[in-house]
């Protein structure tokens, strides 16, 4: 934009109306941004004449430095010292319009200061591309239409307000009071957002003008304004809540509980919020006749204490009785009972006729007539201390109640008494009839009976029993008490026998079973009377010789042999004490002292030979294998050196299922002593390595060597030819000892 279109949008804006006034002094704006080197530039022509202009510096985004103002008649270019980056430059002002004159402007500075000339110091407004300059002072404005300083409406400068009144700033109000803040060009009574309370209950809220509005008004849960919000209670206020004190916090959101009121204050006081006696106004009675009242300071103070008609203090006042004094009741005439009312007042109850017909003065209540006695179906009943009392039910042999309270029995009824003498009644009495007697003993029912359950004889063996008070036949006595004797008792017959135990034979003497000698040794069991032998027992007859028990009797049975050749103890067969036996190649056992055998397995490359473990060489026709296994006789080991394991299988010929590679050995024998007599158990390496029986004179062949038993001596060992020693072999079965 060229300098003389800016002078003349901003003169249009502004309004020039009042001439020769200098309005340079209010005029401020911002610098300019664009950079660039400020050049020469011709200003352009003032509009009115002997006026100045006066503007804030502009910003120029051509790169050249902003032209100053152009003060008419002489006035100075005023620069508004707008930030164009470049170097300053002079400014030449430009022709007046009205006498063609020009004038000089001043200096434009880089830095944003200020250009003078004499017409006063110039602003620039904003341009287009740039930022506001620095304002400043103008000239003076002479002509009809000059320059405005504002246009109508208002402004606070501090706690005042200033009008624009023909275009000039007026000041048209000091903020003060209540109306202290100036906001928005207007005097405010508080800060937008604020709040305050306008009472105890009405917060109000500052609006936007600064202008107090009210809030809703606090209520419910929060009934109190504090700092313009509604809180649970006053900060610092005390209440009761039943008998706990409680105090308000200190941001009023809550109720602290103080401690409960108790013991000799049970009572929380509503002035003071504090514990006493009582609360004010409360009634109460010391005592049956005095009345209190609780003060406001929750102390109890006597009333006038209760007389003449109504003597009694109830919930603390005076009335005609107390309905908890005693049982509440009194008799108001002879047939009359009054009660109690809550109320403290007497009321006549229902009068007293029928089997109750006096009041009873000690109850206040109706009663029956002291000792008198009445019938109620067959219960007697007597009155004591003016209540009809229960007496034993009329029942039994007297269910019968008899008009005097008394019981009786039934005219015709029939009973026994002590068991033996039969009555009847008799105008309700029992009278006694004739007593019982020989066999019908017993009175039944009224009635002579037998004794129900008694026997008695009525032969050798029959018998009779009394059942329901007659005799009738009974089972007859038989088996081990066949004789009936005495009252119908079934007993033995003398001579008798029989077992009274499993050990204990009887024999029947007087009707009675006497026990015998009791029965041991090798007839320990009773059996029909008698000693007898256990059923299934043993026992030894002689060394190995046994008997086995039959039907009770001893009968000879299988004799002891073979491994267990020795009868003992109950007929058992068992070992003979130290005797030895093989149970397996590697395993001996040995008879213990109880005759039982105990197995031990033999050491690695030990075999047993049936007295005790051995090396293999000397087990005759059991070969050693390796660590854990001996051959059987007829069998031959198959070693594995590599392994150091062997393996037991049936005896082949020579050479042909073992002995395949260099690793691989046949062992046939370990010693002589698998061997015939004249026979020498061979070395030789036949196939690899090979053990066999043969002829001395036959053991030839490479390496070939007789293995001897290292057990039996080195020196002078019988399988060694003379000059030969009995070594262990220092080769792959380390077990085998050869005569070298």
């Amino acid at each position: 934009m060229s300098a003389g279109r800016w002078i003349l949008s901003f003169a249009v804006v502004l309004g020039c109306s009042t001439p020769g006034r200098d309005f340079g002094a209010e005029n401020t704006g911002g610098g300019g941004s664009s950079g660039g080197s400020a050049g020469n530039s011709s200003g352009t022509a003032g509009l009115a004449r002997g006026g100045v202009t006066s503007h804030s510096g502009g910003a120029s985004s051509s790169g050249s430095g902003a032209g100053g103002m152009l003060a008419g008649n002489g006035g100075a270019l005023a620069g508004g010292g707008g930030m164009f980056g470049g170097n300053a430059g002079t400014s030449t002002g430009g022709s007046d319009l009205a006498s063609g004159t020009t004038s000089t402007g001043g200096t434009t500075s880089t830095s944003g200061g200020q250009v003078t000339a004499s017409g006063g110091k110039g602003g620039m407004p904003p341009v287009d591309d740039g930022g506001a300059g620095a304002g400043g002072e103008g000239g003076a404005c002479d002509q009809p239409g000059g320059c405005l300083e504002c246009v109508p409406g208002s402004r606070c400068v501090g706690t005042k307000v200033e009008s624009c009144v023909d275009g000039h700033w007026v000041q048209s109000q000091a903020c003060s009071g209540t109306m202290a803040l100036c906001i928005a060009g207007a005097c405010a009574a508080c800060e937008p957002g604020a709040r305050r309370c306008a009472d105890e209950a009405n917060p109000e809220l500052c609006n936007s003008k600064g202008q107090w509005e009210p809030a809703a008004t606090c209520a419910g849960s929060a009934p109190v304004c504090r700092a313009g919000t509604c809180v649970t209670c006053t900060p610092g206020a005390k209440r009761c809540s039943g008998n706990v004190p409680e105090t308000c916090a200190a941001d009023g959101t809550s109720w602290s509980a103080g401690t409960a009121c108790a013991g000799t204050t049970p009572a929380c006081i509503a002035a003071s919020a504090s514990c006493g006696r009582c609360m004010e106004g409360q009634l109460q009675c010391s005592g049956n006749t005095t009345p209190q009242r609780c003060n406001a300071q929750g102390q109890w103070v006597d009333q006038t204490k209760c007389s003449g008609a109504i003597p009694r203090c109830l919930q603390g006042s005076c009335v005609q009785c107390d309905p908890l004094e005693g049982n509440g009741r009194r008799c108001g005439s002879e047939d009359t009972p009054q009660v109690c009312r809550p109320d403290g007042t007497w009321q006549n109850d229902t009068v007293c006729s029928g089997a109750t017909p006096v009041c009873r003065a000690d109850a206040g209540r109706c009663a029956c007539v002291e000792n008198t006695t009445r019938c109620v179906t067959n219960t007697p009943q007597r009155c004591v201390s003016g209540a009809w009392v229960n007496q034993p039910a009329c029942s039994g042999d007297t269910p019968v109640c008899l008009g005097s309270g008394t019981c009786g029995c039934t005219n015709a009824a029939v009973r026994c008494l002590n068991g033996s003498t039969p009555q009847r009644c008799e105008n309700n009495a029992w009278v006694s009839q004739s007593a019982c007697a020989g066999d019908t003993p017993v009175c039944s029912a009224g009635s002579c009976v037998c004794r129900d359950g008694e026997q008695r004889c009525s032969g050798s063996s029959a018998r009779l029993r009394c059942q329901g008070g007659t005799w009738v036949s009974d089972t007859a006595c038989s088996g081990e008490t066949q004789a009936c004797i005495g009252n119908g008792t079934c007993a033995c017959a003398n001579g008798a026998v029989r077992c009274g135990s499993t050990t204990t034979p009887q024999r029947c003497q007087s009707n009675a079973w006497v026990d015998q000698a009791a029965c041991s040794g090798d007839t320990p069991v009773c059996s029909s009377g008698i000693c007898a032998c256990r059923e299934g027992a043993d026992r030894c007859i002689g060394s190995a010789a046994r008997e086995h028990c039959v039907n009770a009797l001893w009968q000879s049975t299988t004799a002891c042999s073979g491994a267990n050749p020795v009868c003992y103890g109950s007929g058992v067969c068992g070992c003979q004490p130290a005797a030895t036996r093989c149970d397996s190649p590697h395993a001996l056992s040995s008879c213990q002292s109880d005759h039982s055998w105990a197995t031990t397995s033999c050491d690695a490359y030990f075999a047993c030979n049936g007295r005790n473990c051995t090396a293999g060489p000397g087990a005759p026709g059991y070969v050693s294998c390796d660590a854990t296994h001996v051959c059987d006789v007829g069998q031959q080991c198959c070693y594995d050196a590599t392994s150091s394991t062997g393996q037991c299988q049936a005896q082949a010929p020579t050479g042909t299922t073992c002995a395949r590679n260099g690793n691989e050995f046949e062992l046939d024998c370990d010693g002589p002593s698998d061997c015939a007599s004249g026979e020498v158990c061979c070395n030789v390496a036949y196939m690899r390595f090979v053990t066999f029986c043969s002829a001395r004179s036959a053991c030839t062949g490479t390496g070939a060597a007789v293995l001897c038993n290292l057990d039996e001596g080195a020196q002078n060992n019988p399988a060694c030819t003379t000059g030969q020693t009995c070594t262990r072999t220092t080769g792959v079965i380390p077990y085998l000892a050869t005569c070298k």
